[in-house]
């Protein structure tokens, strides 16, 4: 079945390329829609903080440029969306036959294999619609939240794969939110987890990443407390001394 993955993205440096080279790894009959640009602070994202139409500054625009004549890559750009949403869709209305949909971040880099094993998985169950992941949720290089349920892996958290048909539309995308029209439950988590079926966000690792997403989220000094995390020693740590954001038990700890 086909595998068409889609990523939203605004200075996606430097984990992005991580995907392309992972997806042409792999067996699967795959295509990748990368929708690049500001989102506005509408809809599902309002809570977020106005930001100025443009592209990315970090070589995203550059390195999309080298991939877009790929027979197996789309690359959709606009410099103000109305909110993540609209993006969401901008590769929806790309896709012309039923395929299994992935949504996969740009600082969201898989194993060829996991990833194989996921999507054949999730195929084969013909009662299952869609899927969550778990994922290693990363404050830094090598600094995870270690606690099941709290920040990074919160309940109902990284739903990631759908069975789609056209005209299936995103009516949010914070929670991802999928209008299908095939029915069917919810690909348990856990149950991927033991099997090995995971992948790895590094949603706050590299300097730049927590730059940006300070003035997006509007989180004051994340980019200070941030260092002092990196600077840290001694582990674990309750992670809400560090990221006051943060807001519940959640561990962090380091892997070195």
């Amino acid at each position: 079945m086909k595998t068409c993955i889609f990523t939203i993205v605004l200075n996606g440096m430097p984990t992005l390329p991580t995907i392309f080279f992972t997806l042409q790894s792999t067996k699967l009959d795959w295509h990748w829609y990368i929708i690049e640009g500001v989102s506005a602070n509408t809809h599902c994202t309002s809570w977020c903080v106005p930001q100025s139409p443009g592209l990315s500054e970090d070589g995203t625009s550059q390195f999309l440029k080298m991939i877009e004549s790929h027979p197996r890559v789309t690359v959709i750009q606009r410099e103000m969306w109305d909110g993540k949403v609209d993006m969401c869709n901008a590769a929806l209305e790309q896709i012309k036959i039923p395929c299994i949909l992935m949504q996969m971040d740009a600082d969201e880099l898989w194993r060829a294999d996991i990833l194989e094993r996921f999507i054949d998985y999730f195929a084969e169950d013909g009662n299952a619609a869609r899927a969550a992941v778990k994922c290693r949720y990363f404050l830094g290089v090598n600094i995870l939240s270690t606690k099941d349920g709290t920040y990074g892996n919160k309940p109902g958290e990284w739903l990631r794969a759908w069975k789609f048909s056209r005209g299936d539309k995103f009516d949010r995308h914070e929670p991802p939110q999928l209008i299908q029209s095939h029915k069917g439950h919810l690909l348990n988590p856990a149950w991927l987890k033991m099997d090995g079926i995971f992948f790895d966000h590094y949603a706050w690792a590299f300097e730049n990443q927590v730059g940006y997403k300070e003035q997006f989220y509007g989180y004051p000094n994340a980019l200070e407390n941030w260092r002092k995390l990196q600077a840290n020693t001694q582990w674990p740590v309750q992670g809400k001394l560090f990221l006051p954001w943060v807001g519940d038990a959640a561990i962090f700890d380091s892997l070195k």
